[in-house]
């Protein structure tokens, strides 16, 4: 856990790296003649950017979580039978598998019940059962790379897992 002192000067820190980043990307571009500036300009960001994510988040671990979601109801776009479940996987920094967990379920649930998926699902009076398919540690990269909005749908004809 991050100390006061720490997350307030990791909060000042943050903007500071990305302006000292993008000021050294202009002064690289200019001292190429403006050939190249974007390159310059992009690529120093870019590494400013990971670079404070990084230290932001030094305390914590990545995490992928694998999730499996069911007992909801939406119409698919053709109006054969309704989806009833999902897989979707959760990139998340946290401090321990137990706190990855409940920081994906309550990401997803939220998505669910009062997010983008809240007016879809026909089953609204309830949310959907999660359950923790596979939780393992995830690098920076992969984590920075991370698409975390996507879901994998299934209907009845599918079956139960």
């Amino acid at each position: 856990m991050l100390s006061p002192k720490d997350r307030a000067s990791s909060e000042y820190i943050t903007p500071a790296f990305i302006g000292v980043g993008a000021l050294i990307g202009a002064l690289l571009g200019l001292i190429s003649n403006g050939r190249y500036i974007v390159d310059f300009a992009c690529c120093v960001i870019v590494l400013t950017a990971a670079a404070v994510l990084y230290l932001r988040h030094r305390h914590f671990a990545f995490f992928r979580v694998r999730l499996h979601g069911d007992q909801i109801c939406v119409l698919s776009e053709d109006r054969n039978p309704p989806i009833t479940g999902f897989f979707t996987t959760r990139f998340i920094t946290a401090h321990s598998t137990d706190e990855a967990a409940e920081k994906a379920k309550s990401i997803v649930l939220k998505d669910w019940t009062s997010g983008r998926y809240a007016a879809d699902n026909l089953n609204y009076r309830s949310a959907p059962r999660l359950a923790i398919m596979e939780l393992s540690k995830a690098s920076l990269f992969t984590w920075l790379l991370a698409n975390n909005t996507e879901h994998s749908f299934y209907g009845p004809e599918d079956g139960e897992l």
